[in-house]
Formats: structure tokens, C-alpha cells, sequence
């Protein structure tokens, strides 16, 4: 499974106060803290619970973004109606434009140099794609949400 580590790390970087917080969020000293965090002195890495108490705090979907790559899925946000506007959507569309233009980019780019797309290049597309679908995803969900039949 993905790096668990850098789970937290990106976690206590996006929390106010750091490790010192986040362990007192979890009624946990900074050393017992550590010691999950680093799975020292034969100490169990942190429970599901408490990995999503670190993201509430971290304010970011870090937790579900982790897993949901792990699964191969992408973990988009949904917007609510009322903090909508149809400026959001053409903000959105515009960002949509600019990832799928990456993603062109990055296979003209490739069989532009050699004919082929190797390895590295294939997952640098991959990852573009990735980003885009995730911005549609987004996009069209946040559409829907916003002119959904009441």
C-alpha cells in the first residue's frame, strides 16, 4: 500500500500546529504520536478513525485521496447548490480546458520527439489524465448539483 508516512507527513504539514496538535487532537503524547507515526517499538500504525480525525482537523480530503488511489478511483468534491454560482462552473470549465490541454500536450510531446511513448512518458500522461478526469468529474458533478430539478 502507498506510502503511509508520507500520508501523515502531508497531513501535519496541512495542520495548524503540526504534530503537536495533531497529537493532542488524538489524546496522545508527541512521543506516542512518533511511535505510530513511524511504527516504532513494535506500535500499531494509526487506526482508520483516527486517520480520518487527522484529515477533519487537516481540513483536506488527504485520508480519501490516499485510499481512493489505492483503489484506482478519484475522490472529487462536491460542491453545495448554494455556494454555487454559473461563474464557478465557467472557472471550472476553464481549469477543465487547461488539464485536457495538458494531457494533449504530453502525448503530442512524446510521439512528437521519437515516434513512441516510453515509460516515463506514459506515466506522466497517465498522471495528467488522471488530474483531468478528476476536474471534469468535478465539473460535471458540480453542474448537476447546481441545476438539479428541486
Amino acid at each position: 500500500m502507498g506510502n503511509k508516512k508520507k500520508l501523515i507527513n502531508d497531513l501535519l504539514n496541512s495542520i495548524d500546529g503540526g504534530v503537536e496538535v495533531a497529537a493532542s487532537y488524538l489524546g496522545l503524547s508527541i512521543s506516542a504520536f512518533n511511535d505510530r507515526r513511524y511504527e516504532n517499538k513494535g506500535t500499531r500504525f494509526f487506526s482508520g478513525d483516527e486517520l480520518l480525525a487527522l484529515q477533519n482537523l487537516s481540513k483536506t480530503a488527504l485520508v480519501a485521496e490516499f485510499y481512493a488511489e489505492q483503489a484506482g478511483c478519484l475522490v472529487v468534491t462536491k460542491m453545495k447548490a448554494e455556494q454555487l454560482e454559473n461563474f464557478d462552473l465557467y472557472m471550472m470549465s476553464l481549469e477543465a480546458a487547461k488539464a485536457n490541454g495538458a494531457v494533449a500536450t504530453a502525448i503530442h510531446e512524446a510521439i512528437a520527439n521519437d515516434g513512441v511513448i516510453d515509460e516515463k512518458e506514459a506515466e506522466d500522461i497517465r498522471h495528467k489524465t488522471d488530474i483531468a478526469n478528476k476536474i471534469n468529474r468535478t465539473l460535471t458533478e458540480n453542474t448537476i448539483n447546481l441545476h438539479k430539478k428541486q
